[in-house]
């Protein structure tokens, strides 16, 4: 071997080993949780969270219509209010 080569050798043995230490921790800590009676996570799909985006939007705009919708009613009635008080009073 030679010196360049021997290198590359042990830079690849010691990713290697990081890799390895690495999944010895991710299972320990698994583990750990499942001794405490933590579920492990679920992964949730892209589409599942684009949904719920989607939904949360439009009752989001539901509710903003309502609310201008009443106070364009709010207004009518108080229009509606003023003028009478005018034919009243005029």
């Amino acid at each position: 071997m030679t010196m360049t080569s021997s290198r590359k050798y042990k830079q690849q043995l010691d990713l290697g080993v990081d890799v390895l230490h690495q999944d010895i921790a991710v299972a320990e800590t698994e583990i750990a949780q499942s001794h405490r009676g933590q579920p492990p996570m679920k992964r949730v799909k892209r589409v599942t969270i684009q949904l719920q985006e989607r939904l949360q939007k439009i009752c989001r705009d539901r509710d903003e219509t309502k609310v201008s919708r009443r106070s364009a009613e709010g207004a009518q009635r108080s229009r509606g209010e003023i003028n009478k008080l005018l034919k009243n009073h005029g």
